[in-house]
């Protein structure tokens, strides 16, 4: 993970691709480094949920539904919309995962643990004016909202009502004029296709509205399942 203000850096590693392993990755990163307002994420399965049930909540967005987290979808097959962290994963498997033998897992997570600390302390950013990530944050004197150090979070998780919050997908229109938000199509101005559109789900609300250039396009009733 990384902030996208003071480019700092939270990696945390794990024994599969299971939502519930990346959920515990989440909750150990926040509580060092804090919880964001917004995740920005891919559209892999583990993020999503259910392939086959599109309005049905995966663990992950119940999670950021929990906390009040704005979970964020970029378009599918668009890696480089979260282009800084690509590079930094990039970065990650050149210094550390192919330069030593990690024979164990606690062996990994001391060396994933090392490089966080040497990239937050020590590597200069130019859009920082050549400050560090530690030196950003102390110099506008960030507090982080850390998470609490409470009770694991559970797959049974369920709200009694639709909470508060959103759940967005940033979507580009086709030549066709329809857009797909988690496996469904909805249609909007063939005028408008290649441009991109903000689809958030308004849950507590059961209102989907679709923003394009920071007004409503469109908006329609929409059911989340959580």
């Amino acid at each position: 993970m990384r902030d996208v203000c003071s480019r700092r850096v939270a990696i945390e590693v794990g024994k599969d691709h299971q939502a519930m392993t990346i959920v515990n990755a989440l909750i150990h990163a926040w509580q060092r480094r804090g919880k964001p307002t917004i995740l920005q994420h891919d559209h892999a399965v583990a993020f999503r949920g259910s392939k086959q049930y599109p309005r049905s909540a995966g663990l992950l967005t119940k999670f950021c539904l929990a906390l009040q987290v704005e979970s964020v979808f970029i378009p599918v097959h668009e890696p480089d919309r979260n282009g800084s962290i690509e590079n930094f994963n990039g970065l990650l498997q050149r210094l550390v995962l192919k330069t030593q033998q990690l024979d164990t897992f606690p062996r990994l997570q001391e060396e994933v643990r090392r490089f966080e600390l040497a990239a937050n302390t020590q590597h200069p950013h130019a859009p920082l004016q050549g400050q560090t990530s530690t030196e950003y944050e102390h110099a506008v004197h960030f507090q982080p909202s850390l998470l609490a150090q409470t009770d694991p979070f559970t797959s049974r998780v369920h709200f009694k009502q639709p909470p508060e919050g959103k759940v967005s997908f940033i979507c580009r229109i086709r030549k066709s004029g329809k857009i797909t938000l988690a496996s469904e199509k909805f249609e909007l101005n063939p005028n408008l296709a290649w441009d991109d559109v903000y689809a958030s789900i308004f849950v507590k609300e059961r209102t989907l509205r679709i923003y394009h250039q920071g007004k409503v396009l469109k908006e329609l009733p929409y059911i989340l399942n959580v």
